[in-house]
Formats: C-alpha cells, structure tokens, sequence
C-alpha cells in the first residue's frame, strides 16, 4: 500500500523518490494524466460561451495559476510533504507488517473454529477477479469510515483541521495531513484490509492474489490515472448527478474542503458515492459551485509548518482538560 513508503537507505531522497513510485499519489504518471484531463476541460470551456468572459486565460495560467502555487498556503504544503515524507520513512514502516500479522492471525483463528483450511489449489480468473475488488472496497470503505470520525470527534478534528486548513489546493495538499491523522487512518486500513484479506483467502481459496499495476491494486491506479490530483486543485470536473451517486467526482471533494455551511461534513468518501450515501453525508451539485477552501477565522494558526505539527496538540490538550475540569466538578 502506499502509505508505507519507498525503500531507501538515504531517507532525505525519499521525498524525490515519491515522484517515481506508482505506489505514491504524486507518481508522475498520475499527475501527466490529471494536466491531461485539465487542459482537456480548459479546451471544452474555450469554446462554451459560458466561459467567454475567461477565454483571455491562456492554457498555462489555467492549468498552473500564480495565484494559486504562489499563495502562503501551497508553499506550506510544499515544505510539509517534503518534512512529512522524510519522517514517515521512519515511523510508518511497522504498519506493513501489522497488516501481514493482522491477516495471518485472522486465518489462523478460522482454521482452528472451524477445524480445517481450505483446499489448496489455483485461484480461477473469477476468484482473483473479485479478490481485487474485494480489496479495493476494504481500502475505500476503511479510508471512508476514518475519514467520518476524524470529522465527527471533536478531539480527532483538531488533527484532521490540518488537512482542511489549506486555502488553496495544489497536488502536494493531499499530503497535509497531520502524522496523527495518518497513523489512525493507516490503523483502519492496516485492521480493515487484513480481515478482509484472511476471510476471503479462507472462505474461497487461500493462494489468491490481486490484479496489480506496477505494484498496485488495478482498481486503485485505475482512480489515480483517471484525473485523481484534481480532486485537490482549482479545476472543477463534475460526473454528472447519476454518475456522482456512485463515484465521488473532484468535484465533490472540492466541496468537501469547502468553507459554506450547506458542505459541511459532506463527501466524505475516497472512491465511491455509496458509503455516503448510507449514512447520508453525500453532496451531490446541480451545477458548478463557486467554493472557498478553508476553515474561517482559525486559519491563521495553521499557517506555517510549526503550527501544522504543533496547533493540534495544543488544541487537543485544550479539549481534554476542559473535559477533565467538567468531571471533576460533576464528581
């Protein structure tokens, strides 16, 4: 999985290496294909009338604003992936392997309640077919599921504010993300997917694998070649009212980072519409929206990279002893 790096013996490399691992979300191939998808949407807007007042812009300023990869916030965002990726080399390792124990122990345990394991043989097409969607859904539900009590725990939130606390959005944003954040979120991936995997292997065949690109589940580099790094930028790319009950468009994640009221707490999925739809958080927009990215008045603590890392604690900390001071005078 990607969160768990790139093997190297220099770490301060690591952050370059990022750029060459489809593996990583910045994998360079993933963001050619989003310019690719953004300079096809610049050219439909040139010849809508819609868009006449903007056909000045040429397809450079549209594709990379001054605006918007010179503002405070994107230079931030720079400096905190390169910091992120450097310390996540060292401290997110162990989760690989937690994983492989979280599946083995779980197969394991259905062997010995059940008193056998399943016949050895060789996965068919369909075992392996349906493998690599019942992985992809284990990830994309685990992501989904963490990414809602991030937003519904007010201790949790003081973490996750820091994603949320960009003004503008470039690729690099999707790595704002505090280690806390990503260590709880990993946490679910790690559980989610290791039972998925042992139950699967067990109930159906246990030495089935999953269709891969480089590496990666196909499902998974399907999303990130398809546009992925629009999901944080200026570009609005909508699917369409039915196609967007299904699969969460850039669009929609755009909103999800939106400061207006009627978005909050909306969209929370990664790939698909439907976990929202269940607990009845999906936004889904008539037509294009005009947003503004951030969190209101307390953006100015989130402003430099000290703050990025430290503000949570110290607001977190606030939260605790409030909490405390609540039970001692009930007690």
């Amino acid at each position: 999985m990607e969160y768990f790096g790139i093997d190297s013996d220099n770490k301060f490399l690591v952050p370059i290496l990022y750029f060459m691992d489809p593996r990583q979300r910045v994998y360079w191939l993933y963001l050619l294909t989003s310019t690719v998808v953004a300079a096809a949407i610049y050219l439909i807007q040139r010849r809508s009338e819609a868009q006449g007042e903007n056909s000045e812009q040429g397809l450079l300023e549209f594709l990379v604003p001054r605006s918007i990869v010179n503002h405070r916030s994107a230079r931030t965002d720079y400096i905190y992936f390169v910091l992120n990726a450097i310390l996540y080399s060292f401290i997110l390792a162990p989760f690989f392997f937690l994983y492989t124990v979280v599946s083995g122990r779980t197969f394991q345990a259905l062997a010995g309640y059940f008193g056998q394991e399943p016949p050895d043989q060789p996965a068919s097409a369909l075992a392996t077919l349906a493998y690599t969607v019942c992985v992809a859904l284990a990830l994309d539900f685990s992501l989904f599921i963490a990414h809602y009590i991030f937003h519904r725990f007010p201790l949790l939130w003081q973490f996750h504010k820091v994603h949320h606390s960009a003004q503008v959005m470039t690729p690099m944003t999707v790595y704002r993300m505090h280690p806390v954040d990503d260590i709880v979120t990993i946490s679910f991936t790690v559980v989610i997917g290791g039972l998925v995997d042992s139950f699967f292997r067990f109930f159906f065949m246990p030495n089935v694998t999953q269709i891969t690109v480089w590496g990666l589940n196909l499902l998974i580099f399907v999303f990130y070649i398809v546009g992925y790094h629009l999901r944080h930028s200026h570009v609005w790319l909508s699917y369409g009212r039915r196609l967007s009950n299904v699969l969460i468009s850039p669009a929609q994640h755009q909103i999800h980072h939106s400061k207006a009221a009627k978005h909050w707490d909306k969209n929370f999925g990664f790939m698909l519409a439907i976990w929202d739809r269940a607990f009845g958080t999906l936004y889904v927009p008539r037509e294009k929206e005009q947003l503004e990215f951030g969190i209101g008045e307390e953006e100015g603590e989130y402003s430099t990279v000290f703050q990025l890392y430290f503000t949570p604690f110290r607001k977190a900390y606030g939260i605790v002893r409030q909490r405390l001071r609540r039970i001692l005078r009930a007690g």
